[in-house]
């Protein structure tokens, strides 16, 4: 907290402003009836947030393509081990896994309410989650009023989600693919299709092996990791993110 001198003068920068300044010193000129007024600030190079960072998981190592996103999402408390020493990268990612990550980097509001759903009971880890996310639009259940909360999260469905959470707070969905380039487009479901080329277009979804998207398989916690590094890194919310507690 401060209070402005008077005669003095703030100017906030846009970050997407900042975004085109190349590394090193600017001059700043502020034109006024009266007269000019000039500054200069520095744009400093990009620290790596992981450097110094120890990785606790003895089944992930520098050589994996998921190494930098595990340790990005874990030094954030975005996700945390499974057990003392271990992530399973290539364990299934769940629907209350996903929807526990997405309310607690919102910062874990306080949820009102019931859940509408049969199978959400009270007092689990995902409850309030899961019923944040229902009432956000971000994470629907079925149309049994189940939501499935130890299913395995498919690939398409976790483009959904991420598509849903840029949609929440307002962030631009211009990006998209025809995703021609993939072989299996045509499996991506017709509810998936838009949020799908959103994804790919907007870097956070890249495919898999021999052109494919697999948008029917299993999305892992790897997966999971390295599409939060990118939707985070990509919007800018590293100094934005208040989880509260960690997510197994």
């Amino acid at each position: 907290n401060y209070t402005v001198k008077s005669g003095s003068t703030i100017v906030t920068f846009a970050p997407e402003y900042l975004k085109t300044l190349s590394v090193g010193e600017h001059t700043l000129r502020l034109a006024f009836s009266d007269g000019y007024a000039q500054t200069t600030f520095t744009i400093a190079q990009a620290e790596n947030p992981n450097t110094g960072l120890e990785n606790p998981f003895t089944d992930v190592s520098k050589s994996d393509w998921f190494y930098d996103d595990v340790l990005f999402v874990y030094g954030r408390k975005i996700m945390a081990g499974t057990r003392n020493r271990t992530f399973s990268p290539h364990n299934a990612a769940t629907r209350g896994m996903m929807a526990t990550i997405r309310w607690r980097m919102e910062g874990s509001p306080a949820v009102t309410g019931t859940s509408p759903y049969t199978d959400v009971a009270s007092g689990k880890y995902y409850t309030d989650a899961a019923i944040w996310t229902t009432q956000k639009g971000i994470l629907n259940g079925y149309e049994d009023k189940t939501f499935r909360a130890e299913e395995s999260i498919t690939r398409e469905q976790l483009a959904a989600i991420f598509y849903h959470y840029a949609k929440y707070d307002g962030y631009d969905l211009s990006p998209s693919d025809n995703l021609s380039k993939f072989t299996d487009k045509q499996e991506v479901s017709p509810w998936a299709n838009e949020a799908m080329q959103w994804a790919v277009g907007s870097g956070l979804i890249s495919g898999k092996g021999n052109q494919t998207l697999d948008p029917k398989g299993t999305a892992t916690r790897a997966e999971i990791a390295a599409m939060l590094h990118r939707f985070i890194k990509k919007h800018e919310l590293v100094e934005g993110i208040a989880p509260s507690g960690q997510m197994g």
